[in-house]
């Protein structure tokens, strides 16, 4: 059997194929895709503090992946909604060569971390 190296949630392809993801992703106000990445980043950015940043939710999730993820979970956009799709869009990242398996809520927060370090860059 051979030996598959993981590719690391911080590397240099993993990111590029989140970017990726977002821009595939995230729509305007017309549900046209963005055509860079930057401006759908932004987009979302923007949505994500408009939609989830209010005091109850500020005083709810004070950390902002936290609160992103419960955003995701609202399903805004073209985002994810079933573990199993969550779970396969991480492996598909080279992440988890092996297949391990992890509990729904570990899945959910990577996803999360993963998309939120991308756009909070803007």
């Amino acid at each position: 059997m051979k030996n598959l190296k993981a590719n690391r949630t911080n590397s240099k392809i993993v990111k590029n194929l989140v970017k990726q993801y977002i821009l595939e992703t995230v729509y305007d106000d017309n549900e046209n895709m963005f055509l860079s990445f930057k401006d759908a980043a932004n987009h979302l950015n923007n949505e994500f503090k408009r939609v989830a940043n209010h005091p109850y939710n500020l005083q709810r999730y004070p950390n902002d992946v936290n609160r992103f993820l419960d955003y995701l979970q609202g399903l805004p956009f073209y985002f994810l909604q079933y573990d199993d799709d969550v779970k396969e869009f991480l492996n598909s990242l080279g992440i988890n060569p092996g297949g391990k398996i992890y509990e729904s809520s570990t899945v959910w927060n990577l996803y999360a971390i993963l998309i939120y370090r991308e756009i909070v860059k803007f």
